[in-house]
């Protein structure tokens, strides 16, 4: 997928699909690796810029179904 629509495009896709786990998400939650989904990369601060609130506010969706929340999101309105 990062191939054919690029890095961006892609985590848009991967967030704005209706299904909340996909497999790499699925896995590393077992790993207990979910800082490094797609889901918590989007929420990072430097990259805040390249997707909407709708978007971001998507990831912390996902990531709240787990529940997980990264430590570097500091959105004062996020659960």
């Amino acid at each position: 997928m990062m191939d054919t629509h690029g890095a961006v495009e892609a985590a848009k896709r991967l967030i704005g699909g209706e299904s909340i786990a996909s497999d790499g998400l699925t896995r590393l939650y077992m790993e207990q690796r979910l800082d490094l989904t797609v889901e918590a990369t989007v929420l990072r601060p430097e990259f805040a810029p390249l997707f909407t609130a709708a978007e971001r506010a998507r990831a912390r969706q996902i990531l709240a179904s787990y529940p997980y929340r990264p430590l570097w999101d500091h959105d004062p309105v996020a659960p």
